[in-house]
C-alpha cells in the first residue's frame, strides 16, 4: 500500500497543473476584462476625437466659404444700389423739356433741385435686396447712404447758388470763353447783320450757359465719385454667428 506521503504527492501532481491552467484562464479573463474596459474605450474615444476633428475642419472650411460668398454678395448689393440711385437721384432720368408746356423742368433744374439725401433714403427703403443683409450691414449701408446724401446735398446747394448767380449776373469778370460751336453761331449772326450790342449780348449769354454747364458737370462728377465710394464702402467684420 502507498504511504500517506505518496498519496499526497500524487494528489499534488494532479492538482498543481490544474491550478496552473485555472490561473492561466483567470489571467486571460482578467486581461480580456482590462482590454474591454480600458484599451477599447480609449481607442473608441480616439476614433471619435479624430472624427470630431475632421468634422470641425470641414465646418470651418464651410463657414469660411459661406462668409466669402456673403461678403461678395453684400458688395454686389451695394454696387446694385449705386447703379439704381445714380440716375434716379442725379437727374439723369429727367425727360427732355416739353417746349409747348411753360415751366417744364430741364435737366439742369431737375439735377440741382433734387434733394439727394431724401432721394437716396427713399430708394433705400424700397430696395428689395436690403433684406438679404444682416442687421449690422443694413445699418452700415444706411449710415453710408446718409453720409453721402448729406455731402452731395451740400455740394448741390453750392452748385445751385452758383448756377442761379450766373443766370442773373452772367459769367464772372474776366475773359469770356465760348465753345467752338457757339463761336460758329456768333459768326453766323455777324454775317446776317447782327449789331455789336446783339453780338455782345449773345456772347455773354453763351458764355453764361457754358459756365453753367461746367457747374453742372462738376456737381455730377462729384456725384459719380460718391457713387464709386458707395460701391466700395467698408463693411463691418463678418462674425461666425452671422
Amino acid at each position: 500500500m502507498k504511504s500517506r506521503f505518496e498519496r499526497a504527492l500524487a494528489l499534488a501532481e494532479r492538482t498543481v497543473p490544474l491550478l496552473s491552467h485555472l490561473a492561466q484562464v483567470g489571467l486571460f479573463a482578467l486581461t480580456a476584462w482590462g482590454l474591454f474596459h480600458t484599451v477599447i474605450p480609449l481607442y473608441q474615444k480616439a476614433v471619435v476625437d479624430e472624427q470630431v476633428a475632421k468634422q470641425q475642419v470641414q465646418l470651418t472650411q464651410l463657414t469660411q466659404r459661406l462668409q466669402e460668398n456673403y461678403d461678395r454678395n453684400r458688395k454686389l448689393i451695394a454696387a446694385e444700389f449705386a447703379r439704381i440711385v445714380g440716375p434716379a437721384c442725379s437727374g439723369l432720368l429727367t425727360p427732355a423739356p416739353d417746349q409747348s408746356k411753360p415751366g417744364s423742368k430741364d435737366f439742369y433744374t431737375e439735377a440741382l433741385g433734387t434733394d439727394v439725401e431724401k432721394c437716396l433714403s427713399d430708394q433705400l427703403q424700397v430696395f428689395a435686396p436690403l433684406k438679404d443683409l444682416t442687421k449690422p450691414d443694413q445699418d452700415a449701408l444706411s449710415r453710408q447712404v446718409h453720409h453721402i446724401g448729406e455731402h452731395l446735398n451740400a455740394v448741390r446747394l453750392t452748385a445751385r447758388m452758383e448756377y442761379n448767380l450766373i443766370a442773373v449776373t452772367g459769367p464772372s469778370v474776366g475773359p469770356i470763353f465760348v465753345e467752338k460751336s457757339a463761336q460758329q453761331a456768333l459768326a453766323t449772326m455777324k454775317l446776317i447783320g447782327a449789331s455789336d450790342q446783339q453780338m455782345a449780348e449773345a456772347t455773354r449769354k453763351m458764355a453764361a450757359q457754358r459756365r453753367q454747364g461746367l457747374v453742372i458737370k462738376e456737381y455730377l462728377d462729384e456725384f459719380t465719385r460718391n457713387m464709386v465710394i458707395l460701391r466700395s464702402m467698408s463693411w463691418p467684420p463678418i462674425t461666425s454667428s452671422e
